[in-house]
């Protein structure tokens, strides 16, 4: 394996590693019923650990589609969508998200569209970087309508991202400064965190 590869590899262990730990330990705590899963999942989601929020996202999937509940069990589906990336086709993935969201559903509801294009933007980041682009920057629309600094500082973190895989590094790091700087006005350390491992992951040198 190239060094540089193995570098990346390393990094995005870590990080995943970093916020992973605790939410397992608590993981069998969770109650079983729908809408306590969801918010389960969002949790460790917003920790960026995927990994445990997954199968929270399946279950609760199931339970609000047995209690008739079609936009939670929507919520749910994106989010376990979502968290199959690392085992799932990443073309296949993006091409589903897009036909949900041309769905009247989502592009009624914000939170599902802002949900959808999220995480389509986070596929596409691993294939498309000019598309995720795209997606972020619709995100950020999203963010500034809302008056949302935390999520403002989420979508100049993945910008800055995507612009450093793109060879805009002024971009780049005018991005990095923004999203840390809105991230610390709003209190919220998952999102350094996340910007931390992405930017380390992002930045290893091609040696």
């Amino acid at each position: 394996m190239p060094f540089n590869v193995a570098l990346r590899h390393s990094a995005r262990v870590f990080c995943l590693l970093l916020v992973a730990c605790p939410a397992r330990f608590f993981a069998s705590t969770v109650p079983k019923d729908g809408p306590t899963l969801l918010r389960e999942a969002d949790r460790l989601a917003d920790l960026y650990n995927w990994a445990d929020a997954a199968p929270l996202y399946a279950d609760a999937e199931k339970f609000l589609s047995a209690a008739g509940d079609s936009r939670g069990a929507l919520v749910a589906r994106l989010g376990r969508m979502r968290g199959s990336m690392e085992t799932y086709s990443l073309p296949a993935l993006s091409d589903e998200f897009a036909a949900l969201l041309k769905l009247t559903p989502v592009q009624n509801d914000p939170e599902l569209k802002l949900r959808c294009l999220m995480a389509k933007g986070d596929v596409d980041g691993e294939i498309n970087a000019r598309l995720a682009t795209s997606e972020w920057n619709q995100v950020l629309e999203i963010a500034h309508a809302k008056n949302d600094r935390r999520l403002e500082s989420r979508c100049n973190g993945e910008l800055a991202i995507l612009a450093f895989i793109q060879g805009q590094v002024q971009d780049a790091s005018r991005n990095v400064r923004t999203s840390f700087r809105q991230a610390t006005l709003s209190a919220s350390s998952s999102v350094q965190r996340r910007m931390s491992c992405n930017f380390a992951f992002a930045s290893a040198p091609d040696w």
